[in-house]
């Protein structure tokens, strides 16, 4: 997998989702975001994320700014992004 992730409550300080890989996972990263500026339907990102801890990250597009950023969902992760933001971030690979 050229992308992986894990949560963790204790790095620096607090609770944080890692993301790392190589640039072939970053593009993937972005390309799946641009995507669902398309089409906003939910997607996992363990197409091309292994996640190494086990936890399925769900990305999601809301409106709304308070609705947006991870969340640990039972065992697994939901990310949710406003539209700009997936634009944003997506533009950075």
């Amino acid at each position: 997998m050229a992308l992986q992730s894990a949560y963790s409550t204790t790095f620096n300080g607090g609770p944080v989702v890692l993301l790392w890989g190589d640039a072939t996972g970053m593009r993937a990263l972005s390309a799946l975001l641009r995507k669902m500026l398309v089409v906003p339907s939910a997607m996992t990102l363990s197409e091309f994320c292994e996640a190494a801890d086990g936890r399925i990250i769900t990305v999601g597009m809301r409106a709304n700014r308070r609705d947006t950023g991870m969340r640990l969902i039972h065992e697994d992760l939901e990310w949710t992004l406003r539209p700009q933001s997936a634009d944003d971030f997506a533009a950075l690979d």
